[in-house]
């Protein structure tokens, strides 16, 4: 999500919104949030069945939508730790000759 919308493209910022994200759903409130965003997805879903052009297509890119917000925030720990060590290896100077 972060870089299909291009947010976010520089690496420390990315690395801070993940991390705190990953705090973030350590929480019951960010729980709550998370859970009223698989239902309204789910809603949508549903009514998309029933929906004509154009609400077919505003429904089919709020549900994507979702889906990649929603993504981000499940993988966010794993992104997190990918992120710092890609990081840590661009920082860290070779060592030897080969």
């Amino acid at each position: 999500m972060l870089q299909r919308y291009k947010l976010l493209p520089e690496e420390r910022p990315r690395l801070q919104f993940l991390q705190a994200l990953a705090r973030l759903k350590q929480t019951d409130d960010f729980q709550l949030l998370v859970d009223v965003l698989h239902t309204a997805q789910r809603s949508i879903d549903r009514s998309n069945r029933k929906a004509a052009a154009p609400e077919f297509q505003w429904n089919q890119g709020a549900s994507q939508f979702l889906e990649e917000l929603l993504e981000t925030i499940g993988e966010a720990e794993q992104m997190g730790r990918d992120l710092r060590k890609q990081i840590e290896r661009q920082e860290t100077p070779q060592v030897g000759g080969f």
